[in-house]
């Protein structure tokens, strides 16, 4: 017997759950950790903060150093990490294994698939199109208004956020 998820749509998380991006976060990280002169952190020392998003890592990286910045600072080394981040958002990033034959599966049986994740549009889109993934990419969301941090219970509420097609 065959599965119908005709009329059925499966959200996913994207970073860590879809996508491993803990090699290319760690970069930027570290990239901006460098240009303070700093040395790199390892994946495994920032990983516990990837969750908490791109600031929160930089942050992390800099108090593993004991090193403190300005709010101001901080800004600025975030919007470099973005700039970095761009550029290289896909160099280390592989999806999980068996995420593409699930999400394969998952369309062959009628499911419409989606991504709800509080990673940045664009970023999203450069993630995804080379992450052999393409096929997952026929829907994702992206926040129609400021993303609720990750776990909020905002992420519960239908209507906050707004369909985008890669394909």
């Amino acid at each position: 017997m065959s599965l119908d998820l005709t009329d059925t749509t499966v959200v996913f998380d994207l970073d860590g759950t879809l996508v491993d991006t803990a090699p290319d976060l760690a970069a930027a990280t570290n990239h901006v950790l460098g240009l303070l002169g700093l040395s790199p952190i390892p994946v495994t020392g920032l990983h516990p903060y990837i969750g908490h998003g791109s600031k929160a890592m930089i942050d992390a990286g800099l108090r593993l150093h004991d090193v403190a910045v300005t709010p101001d600072e901080l800004t600025q080394l975030h919007d470099q990490f973005l700039a970095f981040y761009a550029d290289n958002v896909a160099v280390g990033s592989q999806p999980f294994e068996g995420v593409p034959t699930l999400l394969d599966e998952l369309l062959l049986a009628g499911a419409r698939l989606a991504v709800c994740t509080n990673k940045v549009e664009h970023l999203s889109k450069l993630l995804l199109a080379p992450a052999a993934i393409q096929t997952a990419a026929a829907v994702s969301a992206r926040a129609s208004v400021p993303p609720p941090r990750r776990r909020s219970p905002a992420h519960d509420f239908p209507g906050r956020y707004e369909p985008w097609h890669l394909a």
